[in-house]
């Protein structure tokens, strides 16, 4: 039985209404970055800017470096909730306290290096080493700061608080970009510009931490640590940690071993359209940013978190496979337009076979956050640990074989491989729906789809007989999968929208 905080905190209309949040929230930054980094490379130069990206780059793999324990946040006070507890400050003192010291000691660490990667390892000009060295010291005094956001985030997240965290990120996003880009104008200096970074960080973690005061009764910040909720927490983030770094190593070492195997060009010519297909997980990252923390509250309901389950499934194939079907049907018109007729000989069927993948991949998301958020990270850690072990040489293999085709192709027999083990998993927990038969018969689809791009039409017709297909497919969509509440509800917003 769901105690009152579980059910207002699982609400279906409110978990929507976030997922919509969520995704609005990742367009602004998204744009802001498409404006300002020509800005930025035109202003500051390519070897400063360069040096921007990997500083960027350091600060998005802090996540990987904090042992889970941002997410063991939402699921120790996932659990503090269901158990009625009011008072949950023993919780968050706990794991900001843990996320201050391993902040702290990475920041020493990256501090300490610092010398090294400049002198030694980057291959700079002597007039640059010291402006690059002082940004890497700024960069490791703000470490801590960046764990700490990570964590008050975590809070919001468990008390469904989306709407307050894409104003933020919004705003923090935009910065991030158009901030720099702006600063750019007046200095080109690495010192001012990476200050200015770590100043919109301390913002962004201010606006969090006033936030979460109104939401937790108690401090924050005890910096007492509870042991048992210690434990707990690093047995959690122990498994998050392992799939923190896995899961960014099978996305990236495609590429490493086509560099290897092939060319530099070659890899120039999967990257892009790897790239592109990337922009498709907005969509589920959207959803499963939403669905961790109401599957840890929903826990100890099989009812309620199989209504999410299914309905968070149904959501994301409606999405996404008309955005991939477009994708895979006028691929040639994409990459003729974006990067020109080379890339259209050598790259149109390794995005259309990327693209599948990532349908399949995008559905995936769903069962991998609903088994890590009842709790049991460990089983999608070894799996992913049991992939990355066939994964390599099959991939291996089939580079040496058919070249960035290949690379494609074992991509996609991966995430294929990795969906049905999620979901054949979540299955035996839940008593959901999966849409494995929908699933199976629009991967179908794609595949026809690309088969139907091969002949040759012009693209007045192909436009035509894309409207008419969508048209089909929503209504299937709407007469065989939406229930009455969902359809109301749809045409109660959509006619909001038309009185405006």
């Amino acid at each position: 039985m769901l105690n009152k905080s579980q059910k207002k905190l699982t609400d279906g209309r409110l978990l929507v209404r976030n997922v919509g949040f969520n995704f609005l929230s990742k367009i602004f930054p998204l744009l802001a970055g498409v404006i300002s980094i020509p800005l930025l490379i035109s202003n500051i130069g390519t070897e400063k800017f360069g040096v921007l990206a990997i500083l960027w780059l350091l600060i998005g793999y802090f996540g990987i470096l904090d042992f889970g324990f941002s997410k063991s946040i939402v699921y120790e006070l996932g659990k503090d909730l269901r158990a009625g507890i009011g008072d949950i400050s023993e919780t968050t003192g706990t794991i900001t306290t843990v996320l201050i010291l391993s902040g702290s000691f990475f920041g020493t660490l990256i501090i300490l290096v610092s010398p090294y990667l400049v002198k030694d390892v980057f291959q700079l000009g002597t007039s640059m080493q010291n402006e690059v060295l002082y940004s890497f010291i700024i960069l490791g005094i703000g470490t801590p700061v960046t764990m700490i956001t990570s964590a008050l985030r975590g809070i919001l997240e468990t008390f469904q608080e989306f709407k307050k965290i894409s104003v933020i990120d919004t705003l923090g996003g935009g910065f991030n970009y158009l901030g720099l880009a702006a600063i750019s104008f007046f200095s080109t200096n690495m010192i001012v510009l990476i200050i200015a970074l770590i100043i919109i960080k301390l913002l962004i973690g201010a606006t969090f931490y006033f936030y979460c005061k109104k939401l937790v009764s108690g401090s924050i910040f005890t910096f007492k640590m509870n042991t048992e909720k210690l434990k707990s927490a690093f047995d959690f983030g122990k498994w998050i940690a392992v799939s923190n770094v896995i899961n960014p190593i099978m996305g990236q070492i495609d590429r490493y071993i086509i560099g290897a195997v092939l060319t530099m060009s070659a890899i120039t010519f999967y990257t892009a359209p790897f790239d592109m297909i990337q922009k498709i997980n907005l969509i589920p990252i959207s959803i499963t940013a939403v669905l961790f923390p109401a599957f840890t509250l929903a826990g100890n309901s099989v009812k309620k978190s199989s209504l999410i389950f299914s309905n968070s499934i149904l959501a994301t194939i409606i999405l996404v496979f008309p955005l991939a079907g477009i994708l895979i049907f006028f691929a040639e018109e994409i990459l003729f337009i974006w990067l020109g007729q080379e890339f259209v000989d050598e790259s149109t069927l390794v995005l259309q076979i990327l693209i599948v993948g990532a349908f399949v991949n995008c559905i995936a998301k769903i069962p991998f956050t609903f088994i890590q958020g009842l709790g049991q990270p460990n089983v999608t850690a070894k799996l992913h640990l049991g992939e990355f072990v066939g994964y390599v040489p099959i991939l291996w293999f089939l580079i040496n074989t058919y070249g960035i085709l290949g690379a494609a192709f074992a991509r996609a027999i991966r995430v294929f491989v990795d969906w049905f083990a999620l979901t054949f998993i979540a299955n035996k927990k839940i008593h959901g729906k999966s849409f494995i038969l929908e699933t199976l018969a629009l991967t179908g689809a794609l595949i026809a789809i690309y088969f139907a791009s091969t002949f040759s039409i012009g693209l007045v017709m192909k436009v035509i007989s894309t409207v008419m297909l969508m048209g089909v497919y929503f209504s299937l969509v709407w007469n065989q999968y939406l229930d009455q509440d969902t359809k109301a509800l749809f045409l109660n917003k959509l006619s909001k929208i038309l009185k405006r």
